[in-house]
């Protein structure tokens, strides 16, 4: 389980949202498209590929796809009518879905559309499952597995194979659930289809949690996330993640139960599954009843109750009520125990919740019991009638063990022996056929157990005479062994002796033969002494030339690396010396204009002039103070834009407007100095600026870069430009940082976007 737990969190972390891509490709597909048909079409797989990741678009593109559908054949009509009704279904607008289920059957049985019948069927069991009419919900689901075996339907068969497999399981009945989800996963598996493949997993997942196999549960839940995980479908991860808190929860591990149940809120809130967080934050309120914290417990009850609330689920709303009386109860609030508890009644009682309704009597029951016996006869009776007339005997024999021992403890014995009574007779009744079952087992594997004993007596019987028989093989072969060994030695013996004889006479010839050899390799071995000195000779030759050939290959490095050097340094000077004259450019040219409209301020308005030369001040002191400077602070340069920006208000008459809007913890990154006035300048200087035509300039972040744009109403009159600030930012960042300055210009704005630079990146 610690493998795939690694495994689960990796892949949680590294997770991408593939489906994007095929989603903006739809959509370009349906800007292009000009039949209504196609239109249809298309608008149904974009609202299929927004199911998985966003809720609320699939079904507003569904209801898009209705009218539309009117103007087609009727098949598309059905088409529609089925993704519409889907999208209901996962909002869980239950009661909304039900007509245009109809409709798509209707129309599908006129045109004989097999294949969009097998869909509406199955989204017609869905909306009976909701409605806790489980036998008609498996017929339907029958009928449509008939209809795609029928037609080779391999999707809608194992659609259909698969929402029978998670009926069965809601039902407890396991083997045919097996049966059924093993056959969607082997269909799904050949066809490729890894969201259909997820789905019977998770189901697997929740068949092994309810036998109580939590391995296998977790396994195939982490299974399932994986492959929704590849196909981005952010619902079912949502759904997945939950399910393997609650594998965590029954194993007690309730630290990494809530690690997971909270990753399956924000997952299920990405697609606005409210109903599914809010049934997430009930998990979480149970689970700290498991740690003994009730407070936190009644603070996650109390979330999910506004969820439902707001959602108008008023079965889920009483579930609410119940589960904040008994957090009460245990916090020992009597008032808002009683309250809830009540509240929890009326609410069960108006949305038909019989069992609920019996479970809150059984509870007021317990919470009177040993306070006022009297109250709590009352309301275990009330339990005990509501659950005799929905055949509830487990809820029955509960009651009537309470009453008997209320009466008992009250001193009333007839009472107290004829509720006994009761409870042994719905006992004897309730466990009786269990215990008959159980001995028809225990027969059934004993006579299993001593076939498999004879079987297994006689095997062992047939292996003992199947060995003497090999025994006497043996004897047999050994003796026929000895003879052999013995004719062999023989034989041997005298092959020795004859070669023995004919290896004297070849050494004999061996020996003459070597004495010749011995006197050419003396030969052989002065000439190799002497083409041995002739080599020596010519690698002392070849170091010589070998130390020329470095000491020249020194040199040159040593040259090249000096040329280097001094063209870098050539090339740093060139653009310091282009900043130089760009940090001297403000002066005269901003100087004049700001002291024309300066003279112009003092006799009109002192105290606008007042603050025109603070803020004058402000912009030359930042100039003085930061020109030895490269890089400054972005939350300095944005003080000192702002100080410039009032200043060329005043000049332009509010002509010119300018929205900064920076991340805080963006303010404490780099730039090079005057980057943002320098644009702002440029901004005002090559573009028409009126009451008319105002100018709008807007800074802010992306991400680590910032970027300057503006609205471009270029002047119709040229304007000379030294053309200096702009390369000279490019130029300035080349020297800081390897990333690249961004200029786009089209033919309504003119954007530039600088890399922001982090301090340890200096």
């Amino acid at each position: 389980m610690k493998k795939g737990i690694l495994f689960f969190i990796v892949l949680l972390l590294s997770t991408i949202c593939f489906s994007q891509k095929d989603i903006k490709q739809l959509e370009r597909q349906l800007k292009a498209s000009k039949s209504d048909a196609e239109k249809v079409e298309l608008l149904i797989k974009l609202s299929t590929a927004y199911r998985n990741c966003d809720l609320p678009k699939a079904l507003k593109v569904a209801t898009a796809a209705i009218p539309i559908s009117k103007q087609c054949p009727k098949i598309y009509q059905a088409k529609a009518l089925n993704i519409y009704a889907s999208c209901l279904l996962d909002k869980r607008a239950y009661e909304q879905a039900g007509a245009p289920i109809e409709a798509a059957i209707t129309i599908c049985q006129e045109e004989k559309d097999y294949t969009n019948l097998v869909v509406a069927l199955n989204a017609k069991a869905r909306y009976h499952i909701q409605k806790s009419e489980h036998p008609q919900a498996i017929d339907c689901y029958n009928k449509a597995l008939e209809i795609a075996q029928s037609k080779d339907d391999k999707n809608g068969m194992s659609l259909s194979h698969l929402n029978l497999g998670l009926e069965y399981a809601t039902i407890s009945n396991n083997s045919k659930s097996f049966e059924h989800l093993k056959k969607s996963i082997e269909i799904d598996s050949l066809l490729g289809n890894k969201d259909a493949v997820a789905k019977g997993y998770g189901n697997l997942g929740l068949l092994y949690n309810q036998m109580g196999d939590y391995n296998n549960s977790f396994k195939y839940y982490t299974k399932a996330y994986t492959l929704s995980s590849a196909v981005n479908n952010r619902r079912d991860m949502g759904t997945h993640l939950s399910n393997i808190g609650n594998v965590y929860v029954q194993s007690k591990d309730y630290p990494k139960a809530l690690s997971y149940y909270f990753k399956s809120i924000s997952m299920k809130q990405q697609v606005a599954d409210m109903e599914g967080v809010a049934n997430t934050y009930n998990n979480i309120g149970a689970v700290y009843v498991g740690l003994k914290k009730i407070d936190s417990t009644v603070y996650y009850f109390k979330k999910a109750l506004k969820i439902y609330e707001r959602l108008g689920a008023e079965a889920a709303i009483a579930r609410s009520y119940a589960n904040l009386g008994s957090a009460y109860r245990m916090l020992g609030n009597d008032k808002n125990a009683l309250s809830y508890i009540n509240r929890s009644i009326v609410m069960k009682e108006k949305t038909g919740d019989v069992k609920g309704v019996a479970a809150s009597y059984f509870n007021l029951g317990q919470y009177y019991s040993g306070k006022n016996d009297d109250l709590a006869l009352k309301y275990y009776k009330k339990a005990q009638t509501l659950a005799k007339k929905i055949n509830d005997n487990q809820q029955s024999l509960n009651c009537f063990k309470r009453i008997s021992a209320i009466y008992e403890r009250k001193g009333l014995s007839t009472p107290a022996l004829s509720y006994l009574k009761k409870y042994n007779s719905v006992s004897d009744s309730l466990y009786g056929k269990d215990k008959q079952s159980q001995l028809l087992e225990l027969q059934t594997k004993y006579e299993v157990v001593e076939k498999d004993n004879k079987i297994k007596e006689l095997a062992a019987k047939n292996k003992i005479d199947h060995l003497e028989v090999e025994k006497r093989e043996l004897i047999l072969k050994r003796q026929r062994l000895i003879m052999g060994i013995v004719i062999s030695f023989l034989t041997l013996v005298s092959c020795f002796s004859i070669l023995y004889f004919l290896l004297f006479k070849q050494k004999q010839a061996v020996n003459i033969k070597l004495a010749k050899q011995n006197v050419d390799i003396e030969q052989q071995n002065k000439e190799i002494l002497s083409q041995r000195d002739k080599m020596e000779a010519l690698n002392r030759e070849l170091e010589v030339q070998k130390e020329k050939v470095t000491n020249q290959r020194d040199s040159i490095e040593a040259e090249l690396r000096s040329t280097l050097l001094a063209a870098e340094i050539l090339k740093r000077k060139n653009i310091q010396f282009k900043f130089e004259v760009l940090k001297n450019q403000i002066s005269p040219h901003f100087l004049f204009n700001t002291l024309s409209t300066l003279i112009y301020l003092i006799p009109e308005n002192a105290v606008l002039a007042e603050q025109y030369t603070r803020h004058l001040s402000s912009v030359y002191l930042y100039i003085l103070t930061s020109r030895d400077k490269e890089l400054v602070r972005l939350s300095e340069e944005i003080d000192f834009i702002n100080s410039y920006i009032y200043l060329i208000s005043i000049r332009f008459d509010d002509n010119v407007k300018v929205d900064i809007d920076i991340e805080k913890e963006k303010l404490e990154y780099h730039l090079p100095l005057l980057s943002l006035q320098l644009l702002v300048e440029n901004a005002i200087k090559h573009n028409t600026i009126s009451s008319r035509k105002p100018l709008f300039i807007s800074i802010k972040n992306d991400g680590d870069s910032i970027v300057i744009q503006n609205n471009l109403q270029k002047k119709l009159t040229l304007v000379s430009s030294t053309k200096i600030g702009l390369k000279n930012i490019i130029s300035r960042y080349v020297l800081v940082t390897d990333e690249k300055v961004e200029v786009v210009q089209s033919d309504k704005h003119f954007t530039v976007k600088l890399p922001l630079i982090k301090e340890g990146n200096m």
